[in-house]
């Protein structure tokens, strides 16, 4: 039988109830594109949780399938304080359910925003001004 597929209610959810380790394997057995699907439904908070608790080589297999501002936002939330508000309260083994990101992939990752940004730069019309 086939495994049930995440939904983004369920992840909020389970964010809401600091079920993290029950969530981070949730997302390491979800389809990456089912996780790029319901990614732009959920709360930036969750997001950025959500991204957290992956493992890197998924974190980073996520990323490439996000749009533009997607990848920016996730970008921008890289440092680990930007979860503080999350996981200030919990105990100091109940962080470790979150990834610290090694920086080889925040490089892969800027690598990837910015090669997306050159892409809808170059899509978009160009506009000449007239001396």
């Amino acid at each position: 039988m086939p495994a049930e597929k995440i939904r983004a209610d369920n992840i909020e959810a389970s964010i809401l109830e600091k079920r993290f380790p029950e969530l981070a394997r949730e997302l390491g057995a979800a389809e990456l594109s089912d996780l790029a699907g319901l990614w732009p439904k959920l709360k930036p908070m969750t997001k950025l949780a959500a991204f957290k608790l992956l493992s890197p080589d998924r974190a980073i297999g996520l990323y490439e399938l996000l749009p533009f501002e997607e990848q920016y936002f996730l970008f921008s939330g890289f440092p680990p304080a930007s979860i503080a508000p999350l996981i200030e309260p919990l105990a100091p083994a109940a962080r470790k359910a979150f990834t610290e990101l090694p920086r080889w992939h925040y490089d892969r990752m800027l690598d990837l925003l910015l090669r997306q940004g050159d892409t809808a730069s170059s899509a978009a019309p160009a506009t000449r001004s007239r001396a």
